[in-house]
């Protein structure tokens, strides 16, 4: 998305609190538009508050992601599963820290909500700004033009989220449900509910592993 979009987003809020918010979405343009599938991953917000990475506070998350490598869990697991979706990568395979920044430019990422978080999330907070936000975020994702969605968490609480915001004024997302198709900018858009990636324990990436597996199957129609 142009700067454009996000000044006008931006100008929404208290002055004050212009300063927090975090431009997010494709990682790299040129990369993104060649891959296939495009694959969009949608977290709750950012880790840039009351922690280790507190310099980053307001930054640009493309920038972030494009051009430092900050060795995090988050960034990883993202490029193992991207690799495992467009590549037919094998589950149990491991990246080196370079590799992982490259993956990562093939993405795109965003939050729902936009403003600094410190690591454990106030979940009334994230969903009071993602439903004060979801038309910016709508049409964030509709600019995007993703092939697949990930909604990052296992709770199902970002798949939720984006059901009621893609889906307007449909409230109710069926308990058990953890995938749904949309129409995004004219195309039928899977979105699934998967792990997030800054998971740590070596049960749960196996597990996460095995999911991205049977997506790639499901999306390949194998």
């Amino acid at each position: 998305m142009n700067d454009l979009f996000f000044k006008k987003w931006i100008s929404t809020y208290p002055e004050a609190m212009r300063r927090e918010f975090h431009r997010d979405g494709i990682i790299n343009d040129k990369i993104f538009s060649q891959e296939k599938p495009r694959i969009l991953f949608v977290a709750k917000e950012p880790n840039s508050k009351d922690g280790n990475f507190d310099k980053h506070l307001g930054a640009d998350l493309r920038k972030i992601w494009g051009e430092l490598c900050l060795k995090k869990p988050f960034d990883y697991n993202v490029a193992r599963w991207t690799r495992i979706i467009s590549d037919g990568a094998d589950g149990g395979h491991s990246i080196s820290w370079p590799d992982v920044a490259q993956t990562m430019r093939r993405v795109a990422i965003i939050n729902l909500k936009k403003m600094a978080g410190s690591g454990s999330e106030n979940r009334e907070e994230v969903c009071l700004y993602s439903f004060r936000d979801k038309h910016f975020i709508k049409e964030q994702i509709d600019g995007i033009r993703p092939d697949v969605i990930f909604a990052c968490g296992k709770d199902g609480f970002v798949f939720r989220m984006l059901w009621r915001i893609i889906n307007d004024e449909v409230c109710f997302c069926p308990e058990k449900e953890t995938s749904f198709k949309a129409v995004i900018h004219g195309k039928i858009v899977p979105i699934f509910s998967t792990y997030h990636p800054s998971l740590r324990l070596k049960r749960q990436k196996d597990e996460a592993a095995e999911m991205m597996k049977e997506i790639r199957k499901s999306l390949l129609g194998t």
